[in-house]
């Protein structure tokens, strides 16, 4: 089913007619996610029946059916999948709610915030992590405050997902200060992870308080932190850090080792 789907997934990325013939046929297969990507290649492929039931799709009781189809709406951008976003954003069904979050980042609008604000207090982790990363999307509208709101969150990942919506935004890191040391500063590495990613939306404004915060997680006992912290430095940083990285080549860990190779070929590179 995997390899159908990513096979399908392909096709979207030219517009070769010739795979019409093979791709119609899978309209009928027994897997929903191989039907949904079946239907989103002949809708880009200008096949009007395949967008319709790409739309009869993304209002399906199947909760993987329709999770699927709103992503392919999203990904096409389709002027039809606001509408289907609202709705979805009050399904009973947290993977349906999550889908739903993560759309309204693909397609910002003001219209928005208000339906994220809602999802930001949602019962299930990850619909409020989806809910934030969109927030972190929405420049130009009033995001802001309800994220502030979240930095309190009873979860941990949540609240690095929030200080990475909040900095994506050009809030003053002052604000998320305080919870950017207590997460540092947490025993689970997954959570020191998630901060150290959230720290690369840093914009210029932030940039010297937040390098300070990353040099403390590219120390961390655990390689997955080092190499989250090694990815936001390179994002935020250019030839002020390459010592830094270089040192990291001589890293315990052969993948920390890697993404400070990698990192080092980021900020040598010329801007464009």
């Amino acid at each position: 089913m995997l390899v159908k789907e990513a096979v399908l997934k392909g096709f979207t990325k030219s517009d070769d007619v010739s795979v019409v013939s093979l791709v119609e046929p899978l309209l009928k297969d027994p897997e929903v996610r191989v039907r949904v990507a079946a239907a989103e290649v002949l809708c880009h492929l200008k096949r009007s029946k395949a967008c319709d039931l790409l739309l009869r799709y993304a209002k399906a009781p199947n909760p993987d059916e329709r999770t699927s189809a709103i992503r392919a709406l999203v990904e096409r951008q389709s002027s039809k999948v606001f509408p289907i976003l609202m709705e979805a954003s009050q399904h009973k069904q947290p993977s349906v709610r999550g889908a739903a979050a993560t759309g309204f980042g693909h397609m910002p609008s003001a219209q928005a915030v208000p339906v994220l604000t809602r999802l930001l207090r949602d019962p299930l982790t990850p619909v409020r992590i989806a809910a934030a990363v969109s927030l972190g999307k929405m420049q130009g509208s009033d995001a802001r405050s309800p994220l502030i709101n979240a930095l309190d969150d009873r979860d941990s990942a949540v609240r690095a997902f929030v200080i990475g919506a909040l900095l994506e935004l050009g809030e003053r890191y002052e604000i998320v200060a305080s919870s950017v040391r207590t997460l540092i500063n947490t025993k689970e590495p997954a959570v020191r992870a998630a901060m150290a990613r959230a720290l690369g939306h840093a914009g210029e404004v932030n940039r010297e308080p937040v390098r300070s915060a990353l040099m403390l997680l590219v120390q961390d006992p655990v390689p997955r932190v080092r190499i989250a912290a090694i990815r936001s430095m390179a994002k935020i940083e250019r030839a002020s850090t390459m010592e830094m990285f270089k040192e990291n080549l001589h890293d315990e860990d052969d993948a920390v080792r890697a993404t400070a190779g990698g990192a080092i070929l980021t900020v040598a590179a010329p801007n464009e």
